[in-house]
């Protein structure tokens, strides 16, 4: 019977969600091994007043 860890981490940037996404995943593999699969289950914006 196969066995998954889920965790929960929180990646940001300036320019774009895939960035954040990209960044999050950099800095997961350096201490987890073995990452198949990134599920993004929430998504937030800040906005800047012009």
């Amino acid at each position: 019977m196969p066995v998954y860890k889920s965790i929960q981490l929180v990646g940001t940037s300036d320019k774009n969600w895939a960035d954040a996404v990209k960044n999050c995943y950099e800095e997961a593999k350096k201490t987890l091994r073995g990452i198949r699969n990134l599920q993004i289950i929430e998504s937030d914006v800040k906005v800047k007043k012009i």
